[in-house]
């Protein structure tokens, strides 16, 4: 990723003096919209009836209605109502809630802010109690049967809810180990595996299934196991995803060639080359597709609350490592509709609507309080106060700018977009730790030692230190399938494999 550049995108004026060669032409070409965000009137216009916002796109129609309207709603109007309203009602006096409600709506109509899947589903509905959070992370708590059906459990409960979930089994003994009171052998993490996936394909809440992952530290003595469950046997652990946990140690070993021991509670139990391992693993990545890679001491050193609330394993999508009941609150600012019709970046428009995004997660924190399937989780979302904000439609953006997807010009706009991004999230959340108090884990002292804070802007930092932070973390780009259906845009970050395609 090309260098990102410090800029001054305070003025409301067009820029007119020459480009800076380091930075993309568009992004200093900024005209401000002079539209006003907010509508008066509340009548539902023409283009926004079902059939006329969607015209022949019929699986974004179709994804609307069967995932995100409740059953009295006819169009995307009334969904971004409905969400409008109830996520407002959190705030403090009647003037604010009317206010948000309004603004709120604003970056909600046409989808420039498309919430996470469960808030879209759930938010001002009383005829159903579901979570407004896509994903958990629930925990094994120690290595023994009653931990293991009690974790079974918790995530039965929360599939109920209508939630996913991850967890991680390394604290499970390796195949082979003797079980202490009854003579046996234990079966090792791998012969959980299949348990945990058909607990989430059994339970569904709403015709919808839930969704897992299963994450096995790289060092575990049964990694080999891990990595070859989804060969063979179609069957085996089939409503689950599962992932690496990699290590700086591994890491460096397969750069210089070295061996690796595979190790439980500080014994070692077997010696592997670090290469062989690592070809291993790209093999069953290749031929089915899995195990996924997460860089787990990396997640851990720019985790900004790891002195309070330590990772555990990720979301079933893995854009989110999380610890004991951490959950996904996540939506994403639609990049797509901030070009204006000259091929320019409305920078004004777009911090505005990331400011009010993030306010909105940050209420959704509070509207969902009540909503959770486990004590952990609440305690959690009450403690630590995590959003995960994001983006979508980058690629169709790319291309409204006339800006290829894979050119240097699309490194340094993207770049200058994203630190754009991450500066206003973190000078939301500080203006709101100001007015409605910091999240209650926040110590500056640990909060200071995550990569992520050290790299902030040294005046963010400052501020942080000096005021606090509303939320433990900010920002998360997740895949937004569903959410770029129904906005009709490229999901995520990625790129448009095709220029036409039928699904």
């Amino acid at each position: 990723m090309a260098e990102a550049i410090e800029l001054d995108f305070t003025s409301t004026k067009v820029r007119s003096k020459a480009p800076d060669p380091k930075v993309p032409e568009a992004l200093l070409n900024v005209k401000i919209d002079s539209e006003p965000l907010i509508k008066s009137d509340g009548e539902l216009p023409t283009e926004f009836q079902i059939n006329n916002y969607y015209e022949k796109d019929t699986l974004g129609m179709d994804v609307l209605k069967n995932k995100y309207l409740a059953p009295w709603e006819q169009h995307p109007w009334e969904l971004w109502t409905r969400q409008a309203k109830s996520i407002s009602s959190v705030e403090k006096t009647k003037q604010l809630k009317d206010k948000w409600e309004k603004n709120f709506f604003s970056i909600l109509e046409d989808f420039r802010f498309v919430p996470g899947g469960r808030i879209m589903h759930g938010a001002g509905r009383e005829d159903i109690t579901t979570t407004l959070n896509n994903c958990y992370v629930v925990a094994i708590k120690d290595d023994s049967i009653n931990a293991i059906y009690a974790a079974i459990n918790d995530e039965a409960l929360t599939y109920k809810y209508g939630g996913g979930c991850g967890h991680d089994l390394s604290l499970l003994r390796p195949a082979g180990d003797a079980i202490h009171g009854t003579g046996g052998e234990s079966c090792g993490p791998t012969g959980f595996m299949n348990l945990f996936s058909e607990n989430t394909n059994t339970i569904a809440q709403h015709g919808r299934r839930g969704a897992n992952m299963q994450t096995l530290r790289v060092d575990h003595p049964d990694i080999e196991k891990f990595i070859a469950i989804k060969t063979g046997d179609i069957n085996m652990v089939k409503y689950s995803n599962i992932s690496v946990l990699l290590t700086h140690k591994f890491l460096q070993a397969v750069e210089q060639n070295d061996d690796f021991e595979l190790m439980w509670k500080n014994t070692a139990y077997k010696t592997v080359k670090a290469r062989d391992l690592w070809n291993k693993i790209i093999h069953y990545a290749h031929s089915s597709a899995e195990p996924g890679l997460l860089f787990w001491d990396t997640m851990k050193d720019y985790h900004n609350a790891e002195y309070c609330s330590p990772l555990v394993s990720t979301n079933p999508c893995a854009e989110q490592p999380l610890p004991e009941g951490g959950c996904c609150n996540l939506g994403a600012i639609n990049l797509e509709r901030f070009v204006d019709n000259n091929k320019n970046f409305t920078i004004d428009k777009f911090k505005e609507t990331v400011s009010m995004g993030f306010r909105f997660l940050d209420n959704v924190v509070d509207y969902n309080m009540k909503r959770h399937a486990l004590a952990s989780q609440k305690a959690n979302a009450k403690n630590d106060r995590r959003v995960g904000l994001g983006i979508l439609g980058l690629a169709d953006m790319l291309v409204k700018m006339n800006i290829k997807y894979d050119s240097e010009d699309a490194l340094q706009t993207v770049d200058q977009i994203m630190q754009i991004f991450r500066d206003t999230s973190y000078e939301t959340s500080i203006e709101l730790a100001k007015e409605k108090g910091i999240f209650p884990n926040f110590d500056w002292s640990g909060h200071s030692k995550s990569k992520f804070i050290k790299n902030l802007p040294k005046n963010l930092r400052d501020q942080i230190q000096k005021h606090g932070i509303r939320n433990s973390t900010l920002t998360t780009v997740a895949p937004t399938g569903s959410g770029a259906i129904v906005a009709r845009v490229s999901s995520g970050i990625e790129p448009i494999f095709d220029t036409s395609y039928r699904r």
